[in-house]
């Protein structure tokens, strides 16, 4: 059996008031020749690690939600079918307890295989796949939530920056120290002797609450993809400074970092150079000497 599934939209972000309730509608659509029997369920996750991976488990439910699906036929982990070329509209409700602590909590909505439903004769019904699209859900009695984060553990590579051999790349992590997820963009500028030589776009993307996750600059080439930020070569030789900020919190202060470039290959093969000259020179001299 081919599988090939997808779901729209991929991820969702909502601010829910306790007591309150909303939807979200789904699309599945079967790309694949061949009838799918699906069903629809939802898991808890947490971060895990500092590049946004995560990890479901079910000990991370929250208690003062509860998730329906609206659908007059279909209700979650129910199976349905779904034939090749067509699609299906889900309709998810979310609702929040009227006593809900404020508070983040984040879902995944699979859509996956029912095995325990699979179309006769089918050679294939022991495989096994699925799709899902995430939820974050922050549960707060105000719309205007403040933000607040820092930047930790600031480096630069690689240790020896040469002038003309090596680009630099600056790293780092954005800590949130908020109760919810946030999006934090900036920027990280670059100075030489005062002077601002460039720019790089710190890449807004979620930062889950009190967690930290590794910066990345914006991909001005291929916008809107995410690169490491780095400085190409070549590099005047010098001390650089660069000054991370974040836009829109309340502890934005600026912290910096200095680094010093230097034409360590050029120097070396100067010297070498010198120094093979200096010896021929002196092994000549010695020659005319006998």
């Amino acid at each position: 059996m081919q599988f090939n599934l997808t779901l729209s939209p991929a991820q969702r972000e909502f601010l829910i008031k306790p007591g309150a309730s909303f939807t979200q509608a789904y699309q599945v659509t079967n790309n694949s020749n061949s009838t799918l029997i699906l069903k629809a369920s939802l898991e808890a996750w947490q971060p895990q690690g500092l590049d946004g991976s995560l990890h479901h488990d079910p000990l991370f439910n929250n208690p003062d939600l509860s998730f329906s699906l609206q659908n007059s036929d279909l209700s979650l982990n129910q199976s349905f079918k779904l034939e090749p070329g067509k699609s299906q509209q889900l309709v998810l409700k979310v609702k929040s307890s009227p006593t809900a602590t404020e508070r983040d909590s984040y879902y995944t909505l699979f859509i996956s295989q029912d095995l325990n439903s699979q179309i006769p004769n089918d050679t294939n019904s022991q495989s096994f796949a699925k799709v899902g699209s995430n939820l974050l859900l922050t549960i707060s009695n105000t719309d205007k939530l403040s933000q607040k984060a820092t930047f930790s553990n600031l480096s630069s590579s690689p240790k020896v920056k040469d002038s003309f051999f090596n680009s630099v790349t600056l790293t780092g992590q954005i800590d949130n120290l908020s109760n919810h997820f946030i999006q934090p963009s900036g920027t990280i500028t670059i100075q030489k002797s005062g002077k601002t030589l460039k720019e790089l776009k710190i890449f807004p993307q979620n930062v889950l609450s009190n967690y930290s996750r590794n910066i990345l600059c914006q991909d001005n080439n291929n916008p809107p993809n995410a690169v490491p930020c780095t400085l190409q070569k070549p590099l005047w030789p010098g001390a650089y400074q660069a000054n991370f900020t974040l836009d829109s919190t309340s502890s934005a202060q600026t912290q910096s970092l200095t680094f010093f470039v230097f034409p360590y290959y050029l120097t070396l093969g100067i010297l070498l150079l010198t120094t093979i000259i200096f010896a021929y020179l002196k092994i000549k001299e010695k020659s005319k000497g006998t």
